[in-house]
């Protein structure tokens, strides 16, 4: 997926412009769409609706959402790690707390999906 075009610079921004300017606006709205939740799902059409009102195919605009989700998941994963604390990297097999979570480890669990296991030096891990 590359959301870094613009074809022959005949749109007004970049697909990543546009996932950039609603992931901080989802961010920045998500009390008033009732959680994080809510505001991933509206901006994620919003940024669909806005790349193809940008003149972008279907098929860019479905890159677009993508995009849009993966940078808002990291983004609230950053800002939890940052305003939250410290999170642990947890062994997935014996529940044993290995260390502390960096915030790239925080990131990728959380882009893991719902169970959020990850591989840390070859472990199957989990931040928590």
């Amino acid at each position: 997926m590359n959301i870094e075009r613009n074809k022959d610079g005949q749109h007004e921004q970049t697909i990543l412009e546009h996932v950039a300017g609603n992931v901080s606006m989802a961010i920045d709205q998500t009390y008033a769409y009732g959680g994080l939740v809510g505001a991933c799902d509206a901006f994620a059409q919003n940024t669909i609706d806005s790349v193809l009102d940008d003149g972008y195919t279907g098929e860019d605009a479905m890159d677009a959402a993508n995009g849009f989700s993966k940078l808002f998941q990291e983004k609230v994963a950053r800002l939890l790690h940052e305003t939250a604390g410290t999170f642990n990297l947890v062994d997935s097999d014996t529940n044993e707390d290995i260390r502390h979570a960096t915030a790239e480890e925080v990131i990728e669990s959380v882009n893991a999906g719902h169970e959020g296991h990850i591989l840390v030096d070859g472990r199957k891990c989990y931040v928590a």
